[in-house]
């Protein structure tokens, strides 16, 4: 079974490299990188979800099964409506939009500018907390590490 597996925001393929030794022999499993990650040039900005499908389109099969991460699986959900759909689509920690004010499980406009902010005054200390919060699941972001004041190396 083909696997395709599709990283969220802030990371690329390498994510799924600690997972190597656990898929069974079944498994063939392609980590692909989105445009701009990695080594995969980036899309012109702005940009549009069909420019995005037609980049990514012969990195996902439609005999494969997608395995989309957070943004990635968000992205590979509106995917579906221009190209094939795959096998099966798995989302792991996506909810049905980014961005919501509802209890739909998305991040509230407030969180998302307030990061953006952050983002703006100090990008790679902001993109780390965001990969901690993400992999130990910070119980509320707004109590976890204070951004850095100086320049992270």
């Amino acid at each position: 079974m083909k696997l395709i597996l599709l990283s969220g925001w802030g990371v690329d393929r390498r994510i799924w490299q600690t997972l190597t030794e656990h898929w069974p022999n079944t498994v063939v499993p392609s980590a692909v990188e989105w445009p701009g990650y990695g080594e995969s040039p980036a899309l012109p900005s702005p940009t549009s979800i069909a420019a995005l499908a037609e980049r990514m389109a012969p990195k996902l099969p439609s005999d494969a099964v997608w395995v989309g991460w957070s943004l990635g699986g968000l992205l590979a959900t509106a995917l579906r409506d221009h190209l094939p759909p795959p096998k099966a689509l798995l989302l792991l920690g996506a909810g049905s939009r980014f961005c919501s004010d509802k209890e739909d499980g998305g991040v509230t406009s407030q969180e998302l500018a307030s990061f953006q902010r952050a983002f703006r005054r100090h990008p790679v200390a902001t993109w780390r907390h965001f990969l901690r919060w993400e992999a130990q699941g910070e119980p509320n972001a707004r109590r976890g590490p204070p951004p850095a004041t100086s320049t992270v190396r």
